[in-house]
C-alpha cells in the first residue's frame, strides 16, 4: 500500500522534475503554442541565411525533398486496405508535440555551440549526472538532507510511469537531461560570488543546526494512525521505516542531515517547527507542498567555534555553485531561446 500511494502523489509531483525535459532546472515549462515560429524570433524565407556567424552544415534543398515525398507519398500502414501515409503521421506529431520539441532541439544546438566556442566538453559521464540528479531529486524531495542512497530501481519505475503517461519517450527525457548538462557546464564559468555569500553558506552549513527525523505522509488519515501509535510510545524510528513514502530517509529511520534555520534547501514550515521544539519532541502534520511531515527534534548542534570559512572553502564554493546553477541555468535556457537565430522552412 505504500509503494502504491508514493506512485499515486509521485506521478502529480513529478510535474516539475519532468519540466526538466522542457526548461531548465524544474521551472515552469514556457508557453506552449501550436505554431513554432511562436517560440523564438523566426524569419520565414525559403532560402539560408548566409550572414550567421554560426555556419549551419550538411543543409538539404527540402523544397525538392517535399516535393518527391508529396509525389509518392510512403505508406506507413494500411487499415482494413486503407492506407496511412508517413506524411498524415508526420504532420499530427508536428502540430501536437512538435513545438516542444522543436523548442529543446533549438536550445540544445545553442548550448552545445556556445559550449564548443568556450571549449567546454560534455561527455556521457556528465549528462548520467543530471538523469540521477533527477531521480533523486524525483523520490526524495528532502534530498540534499538524505545520506543514503536511494532506490535507484524504484525511482526507475516511477520515471517510466509518468513518462508513459505523459507521452513522453525515454530519448526525449535524455535530451532533456543533455541539454541541461550543457547549460550546467556554460553557467559554472560564470557564475560569481562575494565572500558575504561564501560566509552564508559556511553558516548554514556549520553553524547552529538542528537534526531531525520526519516521517512522510500522503494523506491526513494515515498521519493520524501515525501519530496516535507516537502516543501510544512507539519507536519513532521504527515508524518512520514501516510508514514513510520517502524511501531514501526512511531506511535510515527518518533521519536527515543536520541543517540550519537559514537552509533554503529545506521547506520553511519544516525548519521553523524544527526550531521550535526541544529534543526528543515531536510535532505535525507539517504540510510542505502535497506531503505531510511528522518530525521528531532529535538534536541542537552548536555552533563549530573552531572550524573557520578558510578550512572548508573549497567545500563551500562548491556548494554555492551548486545552489546558483539552477536559477542560472533557467536565465540562460529562456535566454539562448530568444536569441536563437531560427529559420523556419514554409515548404516543409
Amino acid at each position: 500500500m505504500k509503494n502504491q500511494i508514493q506512485l499515486y502523489h509521485t506521478r502529480t509531483l513529478l510535474c516539475p522534475i519532468l519540466m526538466t525535459c522542457f526548461v531548465a532546472c524544474n521551472s515552469e515549462p514556457s508557453a506552449r503554442t501550436s505554431d513554432p515560429s511562436e517560440l523564438v524570433q523566426v524569419r520565414r524565407r525559403p532560402t539560408l541565411d548566409t550572414s550567421r556567424k554560426r555556419p549551419v552544415k550538411n543543409v538539404r534543398n527540402t523544397s525538392s525533398i517535399n516535393a518527391a515525398r508529396n509525389s509518392t507519398p510512403r505508406l506507413l500502414a494500411t487499415v482494413d486496405g486503407v492506407p496511412i501515409y508517413e506524411r498524415e503521421v508526420m504532420d499530427l506529431l508536428l502540430e501536437s508535440h512538435g513545438p516542444g520539441i522543436l523548442e529543446q532541439l533549438i536550445v540544445l544546438k545553442q548550448a552545445e555551440l556556445l559550449a564548443s566556442e568556450r571549449r567546454i566538453t560534455v561527455t556521457k559521464a556528465d549528462v548520467d549526472r543530471e538523469v540521477n540528479r533527477a531521480l533523486k531529486q524525483m523520490i526524495d524531495p528532502l534530498y540534499t538532507l538524505t545520506s543514503q542512497e536511494y532506490e535507484r530501481e524504484e525511482a526507475e519505475r516511477l520515471l517510466l510511469s509518468v513518462l508513459s503517461e505523459r507521452n513522453i519517450s525515454m530519448k526525449e527525457f535524455r535530451m532533456g537531461m543533455r541539454r541541461n548538462a550543457y547549460l550546467r557546464a556554460l553557467v559554472r564559468q560564470e557564475i560569481a560570488f562575494q565572500d558575504t555569500e561564501l560566509q552564508r553558506i559556511f553558516e548554514q552549513r556549520y553553524g547552529e543546526r538542528v537534526r531531525i527525523r520526519h516521517i512522510q505522509l500522503a494523506t491526513p488519515r494515515e498521519a493520524g494512525r501515525v501519530l496516535k501509535a507516537i502516543k501510544n510510545l512507539e519507536d519513532f524510528a521504527k515508524l518512520a521505516r514501516e510508514h514513510s513514502v520517502n524511501t531514501a530517509s526512511a531506511s535510515n529511520g527518518g533521519l536527515l542531515a543536520p541543517f540550519s534555520d537559514l537552509d533554503e534547501n529545506v521547506p520553511l514550515p519544516l525548519r521553523e517547527t524544527a526550531f521550535r521544539l526541544q529534543a526528543g519532541k515531536v510535532d505535525g502534520p507539517i504540510r510542505v507542498g502535497r506531503w505531510l511531515h511528522i518530525i521528531k527534534l532529535e538534536e541542537r548542534l552548536e555552533k563549530e567555534a573552531n572550524l573557520s570559512l578558510n578550512d572548508v572553502r573549497e567545500e563551500i564554493r562548491e556548494a554555492l555553485i551548486e545552489q546558483k546553477s539552477a536559477p542560472a541555468m533557467r536565465a540562460l535556457y529562456l535566454r539562448l531561446l530568444k536569441e536563437a537565430d531560427v529559420d523556419i522552412r514554409d515548404d516543409m
